[in-house]
């Protein structure tokens, strides 16, 4: 067997290699013995198990996801009722308790700004609702009414 080697002035040198190749024994594979009609009748018992099992925690997540949404849903819904109340408050009492006009047309115009695709059902569209919620809210109470 021959190796290159570099020597200190760069130049190829080819080396014979003097260790000894080492002998190794033969290896030889063991065959798995075939699975027996119950070894089978147990996998097949093990995966319905199993399938039965990943079906029930499936279900569970579904339930969980639609009790999130219900929540979810129900907080910032909750929200936009409370801002459309005091609106309509300061309507029905004139316009001694109603927000300035400023106020509502910046409301007005952060509403319009909001981009928002409900057909495409993104986790981003709920949080933009409910970051708008907020900043509706805190537009409506941090500036004096009229």
């Amino acid at each position: 067997m021959t190796k290159k080697k570099k020597s200190e002035k760069e130049e190829d040198v080819v080396v014979q290699d003097t260790a000894v190749a080492e002998l190794k024994p033969k290896v030889r594979r063991v065959r798995k013995p075939r699975p027996t009609a119950s070894d089978k009748r147990h996998a097949k018992e093990k995966r319905i198990e199993v399938s039965r099992e990943t079906i029930a925690e499936l279900e569970g997540l579904r339930r969980t996801l639609e009790e999130i949404s219900e929540r979810y849903q129900l907080r910032v819904s909750g929200q936009f009722a409370e801002l459309v109340s005091i609106l309509e408050a300061g309507l029905g009492a004139g316009d001694r308790t109603a927000p300035a006009a400023p106020t509502l047309a910046k409301m007005i115009e952060r509403i319009h700004k909001t981009e928002l695709k409900p057909r495409k059902g993104r986790a981003k569209d709920l949080v933009r609702l409910q970051d708008l919620a907020g900043e509706l809210t805190e537009m409506l109470m941090s500036n004096p009414l009229d």
